[in-house]
């Protein structure tokens, strides 16, 4: 038996902030918008924070202090795990 493959869509940030508007979304909701796709967000527990800031200092070294924010960091990371995601 053969099954159609699956379709996704990618949303946008507006499509996004209007599912926290209607309340289809909470605000203590742990998703997050990356790369148009809605991801749970990963605990923010030791290894998780570890490997956020580790990343960030690591950046900062490499290219100056203040180049990168934790946050920013953490959002790279995510980026780069749903393009890894996708080659699989």
């Amino acid at each position: 038996m053969e099954s159609d493959p699956i379709r996704t869509r990618r949303w946008t940030r507006k499509e996004y902030e209007r599912l926290g508007e209607l309340g289809i979304l909470p605000e203590d909701e742990p998703v997050e918008l990356i790369a148009g796709q809605l991801i749970v967000a990963e605990p923010k527990g030791t290894p998780h924070t570890t490997m956020v800031r580790l990343t960030a200092r690591a950046l900062g070294t490499a290219f100056g202090p203040g180049w990168l924010t934790p946050d920013e960091a953490h959002r790279m990371l995510g980026r780069l795990v749903s393009r890894r995601r996708a080659l699989r």
